[in-house]
């Protein structure tokens, strides 16, 4: 097979993949949650973390089946492709929050967790996955991957997805930094409001008013600040649940109901407040 035939395929396995993990991840959340939603972190029907774990299992697959066949046995598969999701789950989690400071799926209710990025429970789930797909699954896919089309029509086909999936990537990037932003300036008005509150009572609390009068005055200026914060904050929350609501099927709203789990690390409050609003 020609190197240039034999990357085809791989990418061809890529996009597989991370296909029919997003068909995975929605019939599992459909079935533990009653709700069908698109459970992949990009819009478009793809889970890539799928298609990674996916491709590196099956290429470790063919080379040690190349160097000796009966290195590629169901305990072997099992315990190579357990280790080897384990670990992309764990890196890609990890990948995610220091992008983003944001925890996209948590395992700390399940036991042997670590950090909530992985579990055993997850881990023994991938080695299974991984016997499945090498055994059973993937002689098939090998099958019907349409390498037997023209190398030019493939390449054009192939480069189209992934110029797709490309584009995908950019606007969640940028919709989950606009997304951060708000979360920010939402986190300052609440700041700002405590600070007014604080200020005043520190200011009658050392004594520093002298007189009723100016305590009126302090009371008046402090509560026109906080209504024009609190009016201010107030259209914010408005704006940001209509962006929400008209982006359940792609954007941000949609991430909020895929991923019932979203932390974020530097807003979690607001963040809950928000999520209770939308929802």
């Amino acid at each position: 097979m020609s190197l240039d035939l034999h990357c085809s395929e791989l990418l061809w396995y890529f996009c597989i993949y991370s296909f029919l993990g997003w068909i995975l991840e929605v019939i599992y959340h459909a079935v533990t949650t009653g709700r069908v939603v698109n459970r992949g972190f990009l819009d478009g029907p793809v889970c890539p973390i799928y298609g990674f774990g996916a491709l590196t299992v099956v290429s470790l697959s063919d080379l040690a089946a190349s160097v000796r066949p009966d290195f590629v046995n169901p305990p072997l598969v099992f315990l190579v492709g357990m280790v080897l999701a384990t670990a992309i789950e764990l890196f890609a989690g990890w990948l995610l929050d220091r992008l983003f400071h944001t925890q996209w799926w948590d395992y700390s209710d399940k036991p042997l967790h670590f950090h909530g990025y992985i579990c055993l429970e997850f881990s023994l789930l991938w080695g299974v996955m991984s016997v499945f797909a090498i055994f059973i699954l993937h002689p098939f896919v090998r099958m019907m991957t349409p390498s037997f089309l023209p190398l030019p029509a493939t390449r054009l086909f192939l480069g189209a997805l992934y110029l797709i999936f490309a584009a995908d990537v950019f606007t969640t990037v940028v919709d989950i930094r606009r997304f951060s932003s708000e979360l920010k300036e939402l986190e300052d008005f609440q700041d700002s409001l405590h600070g007014i509150s604080d200020h005043l009572s520190e200011v009658i609390g050392t004594g520093a008013l002298k007189t009723q009068q100016k305590i009126d005055e302090q009371h008046v200026q402090a509560a026109l600040a906080s209504a024009e914060l609190e009016n201010r904050m107030n259209e914010k929350i408005e704006a940001l649940k209509k962006r929400l609501s008209r982006s359940k099927i792609c954007g941000t709203g949609r991430r909020l109901r895929a991923f019932p789990h979203l932390h974020s690390r530097l807003y979690p409050k607001t963040l809950t407040l928000l999520r209770d609003l939308f929802e």
